[in-house]
């Protein structure tokens, strides 16, 4: 590693030279050693490869028993993925939206007001659809998922997603510098 302070994505640990250690945790002196265009991502692979590694069956209780901040920074991270690939529609088609509750509530905590007003809208109008969706669901294939996208009210909000004002990844670093303890366990 060139940078005396540096996450390494290939050996999944956070190089702090200045603190003599390579480590496989999170403290305030690592957080504050990843460069801004790195934290999103150092965080969220620290919960992949860090915390979940390979156990998908218990992921959920993983994720659960995490620090608030990496749960808030997880789940938005991986609503904002689904959404650009797929829309809401796939977001609450897979499985990722088992963290809707942790998305909502990052968005508050951060600060991300309209991103938070989506997602709340799109909760109501999913709930509105849930046999719909519990119907594409069961019988699981990608023609009911994509034939799906017709009936659902969810694609309306696509579009605004997309079109949010609010500098997401900015607020979401923001929102680790401000509050490091949120990311200690």
């Amino acid at each position: 590693m060139s940078n005396k302070n540096e996450f390494s994505e290939s050996d999944n640990t956070i190089n702090v030279s200045d603190l003599g250690t390579t480590t496989h945790y999170l403290t305030r002196e690592i957080l504050e050693a990843i460069p801004d265009d790195e934290l999103e991502e150092a965080i969220v692979h620290y919960v992949i490869e860090e915390k979940i590694k390979d156990d998908d069956e218990h992921e959920d209780e993983i994720v659960r028993s995490l620090p608030k901040g990496l749960q808030y920074i997880y789940a938005t991270w991986l609503l904002e993925a689904e959404i650009d690939y797929g829309g809401f529609n796939q977001y609450f088609y897979n499985s990722w939206s088992e963290y809707q509750k942790e998305a909502l509530e990052g968005f508050e905590r951060m600060g991300a007001k309209e991103y938070a007003r989506l997602l709340s809208e799109a909760i109501a109008i999913h709930d509105k659809e849930k046999g719909m969706h519990d119907k594409v669901k069961e019988e699981g294939t990608i023609d009911a998922l994509f034939d799906s996208y017709s009936e659902t009210e969810l694609t309306k909000l696509d579009q605004k997603f997309y079109s949010c004002t609010e500098d997401l990844s900015g607020l979401r670093i923001d929102y680790i510098r401000r509050n490091p303890e949120d990311f200690i366990s």
